[in-house]
């Protein structure tokens, strides 16, 4: 059944371009809308993975976003080492909405204009103690936020032999804002039960959790907070591959590489290190 239903959707997909070649005008400057004085050459929607890894991670810097709360006082991670970091890795996924305008006198240029969703992003850093008492045997602390950010990329287009495979690359900037930012701090405490007594209270924000193992209680803590929201700038090249079908359909590959900085207020600011993958879909009006 659902091999029928597939057929089904790409035959009507195959039916459904081949019958717009035949109703829509003719792919040509002058059949094309125009912006800013200049002729829109494609539109185009992107799906993918944009990694933004922050150059200086550490708990610190994160608990340091923690919005009408000191979070810093709250955390004693001077005994901790630092086990291992991640940064937007696999789990920020990016939609990217896009048009392509055509320069005068630079046919094989397109001059890129979007509007760019990054959802889910994580920040993240972690620690493990074995020897130390009293301390956090593990913790973690973690950074959800999303952006909308504004692009522009100038790309060149190769020449190559028919029209069914385009390659292309160039440059570009976007600036963005986040959103929706949180800041989650967790961990385990090994903890004497004589000791137990002075941590039951003034935690009304922490979901608190105790268990009795023997001679120690093992101390599992969450606490959530919001967090202050941040400016990232970022500067990339941007290269990709494109397959043309019936003339107007376009679908490809793109990736971006660059570097760029993060401002949040109450924290120094971040270089950052962008690595982005997408797959591509564009609607051509000019070939």
């Amino acid at each position: 059944m659902k091999i029928r239903t597939l057929q089904l959707l790409v035959c009507l997909f195959l039916t459904g371009t081949l019958a717009a070649q035949n109703w829509l005008p003719p792919m040509s400057v002058a059949n094309s809308p125009t912006l800013f004085g200049m002729n829109v050459k494609s539109v185009g929607l992107s799906f993918g993975v944009d990694e933004d890894r922050l150059g200086a991670l550490d708990g610190r810097y994160l608990a340091s976003k923690a919005k009408g709360v000191d979070a810093l006082a709250q955390l004693d991670n001077g005994q901790l080492e630092k086990e291992y970091a991640y940064s937007m890795i696999c789990e920020n996924p990016q939609m990217r909405l896009d048009v392509a305008l055509q320069p005068r006198f630079m046919p094989n240029a397109d001059w890129r204009f979007a509007v760019v969703g990054i959802f889910n992003r994580i920040d993240a850093i972690s620690y493990r103690n074995r020897e130390a008492t009293n301390q956090y045997q593990y913790l973690n602390i973690s950074e959800y936020s999303n952006e909308i950010a504004l692009e522009s990329s100038m790309l060149w287009r190769a020449k190559t032999k028919g029209s069914f495979l385009r390659l292309y690359g160039g440059g570009g900037t976007n600036i963005g804002a986040s959103f929706g930012s949180s800041l989650y701090i967790d961990g385990t405490v090994s903890t004497p039960v004589t000791d137990l007594s002075g941590q039951l209270g003034g935690r009304s924000d922490a979901i608190n959790v105790y268990r009795s193992t023997g001679s120690d209680t093992e101390h599992i803590s969450i606490d959530v907070w919001d967090a202050r929201e941040a400016l990232s700038h970022r500067l990339f090249a941007q290269a990709g591959i494109g397959f043309n079908f019936f003339r107007r359909l376009e679908i490809g590959l793109e990736g971006r590489w660059g570097y760029g900085y993060r401002l949040v207020g109450g924290a120094p600011p971040q270089w950052t290190n962008l690595r982005s993958f997408s797959w591509s879909a564009r609607w051509n009006l000019i070939n």
